[in-house]
């Protein structure tokens, strides 16, 4: 079995919650440069979405660029950025509450 990411595998596994190929893909690119976050994003699936950032162990996966120079937050719809601004702000909070 070929395990290398591409966009129809990592999308097949989000759309069935398949957590564990999810992860195996996780720091993969495919031949456009996308990572599982770029697909989570593109597919708008804030729980897959969540799920890798959560257990990012490193947290480059933010920042990593497809071919086209687009981060994840590039490809984020409008209702995927603003479920994501207020988990970054409800995190700040949290974090000043020395709650996490």
């Amino acid at each position: 079995m070929n395990n290398k990411i591409t966009g129809e595998k990592f999308l097949e596994a989000v759309r069935r919650n398949n957590l564990k190929l999810v992860e195996e893909y996780f720091y993969q690119k495919d031949n456009h440069g996308n990572t599982s976050l770029h697909y989570a994003c593109c597919d708008n699936n804030w729980n897959i979405m969540m799920i890798l950032l959560n257990h990012a162990k490193n947290k480059r996966i933010l920042s990593i660029k497809n071919k086209k120079n687009q981060t994840f937050l590039d490809l984020m719809s409008i209702e995927l950025r603003e479920q994501y601004i207020k988990y970054i702000e409800k995190r700040k909070t949290l974090k000043k509450l020395n709650l996490i």
